[in-house]
């Protein structure tokens, strides 16, 4: 599900937000997170105050890392392959053990840090172009800041949002509390932002059913994911789920190229062996930090 929403978002920044509107899609993401807060508030049985004053206020804060996080990643995206962008994802572990260790006590073993060393080799991989033979190789800082920096948000907020529910009684209240944070940063970017707000209107006045369609099917499939995460993690130990969720880069890989072949009018991944082959070093090299953090979780 969330390797389909990766390219979702890749084909509606190259066909419809081409040349600066990544502003507008993030408009409309996080505004579409006022929807979710509503139904959110429908299946927590319209109960959301039983959470603490403190904790909502956490929760709104996580809105806006969600939101900062999905316009760098949308940024990163509209720079790179959905495949290669993909993998960065796996970085969330790390920071998750940093913040689990600075907020939740947790103690990180040699092997985790040995496991993140391996990570990061792995990213550090996809993040090099092979150039011609003068220059050999080029580094992609840019796409690395970018998907630090979302990577970053979304691990912190998960850590807030692990904080704030220990119990999967309070998970719809906090998902109302998360959503409406983000749908009300939106609102705030829709009233600030002129060119975001112009564009934004523009793009949806021009194609508003395949813009509204296509978001609404990302957000079915985000949701869709996020629920079969939490309906694994109550039949499964939490380190066998969350190992085999890091698979999400190896079917981006297999995903990206099958649709470049089948549709390469819509979708234009770059699929030389050579860069393909860089990419299945660096994912494997992934899984198998990813795989190590969890086991030794």
């Amino acid at each position: 599900m969330w390797a389909i929403v990766a390219f979702i978002d890749k084909f509606l920044l190259s066909r419809f937000f081409k040349g600066g509107g990544v502003g507008s899609l993030t408009l409309i993401s996080t505004l579409f997170s006022i929807v979710v807060s509503l139904i959110a508030f429908i299946l927590s049985g319209m109960n959301v105050g039983s959470i603490p004053i403190l904790n909502i206020f956490l929760l709104l804060s996580g809105g806006l890392l969600n939101v900062i996080g999905l316009y760098t990643y949308f940024l990163a995206l509209e720079e790179e392959d959905a495949s290669l962008v993909i993998p960065y994802f796996q970085i969330i572990p790390i920071f998750g053990l940093i913040f689990a260790w600075m907020f939740l006590g947790e103690v990180i073993s040699t092997q985790q840090i040995f496991a993140g060393i391996l990570i990061l080799s792995g990213v550090t991989i996809l993040s090099l172009e092979f150039e011609d033979e003068q220059s050999f190789f080029r580094f992609k800082k840019n796409i690395v800041l970018l998907m630090l920096t979302t990577t970053l948000c979304y691990s912190f907020y998960e850590t807030l949002f692990k904080v704030v529910t220990p119990t999967q009684d309070l998970f719809w209240q906090s998902i109302f509390w998360q959503s409406l944070g983000s749908g009300l940063v939106g609102c705030t970017l829709l009233t600030f932002l002129k060119k975001w707000r112009k564009d934004m209107v523009k793009l949806l006045k021009d194609n508003s059913f395949q813009i509204v369609g296509l978001n609404v099917l990302n957000e079915i499939f985000y949701v869709v994911g996020n629920l079969c995460l939490h309906l694994a993690t109550l039949s499964a130990p939490v380190a066998l789920v969350m190992i085999l969720n890091s698979l999400e880069p190896f079917i981006g890989f297999i995903l990206g190229g099958i649709l470049t072949i089948l549709l390469p009018s819509i979708f234009k991944e770059n699929i030389t062996l050579k860069n393909m082959a860089q990419k299945l070093l660096a994912v494997i090299i992934i899984f198998i930090g990813t795989f190590f953090i969890y086991i030794y979780s």
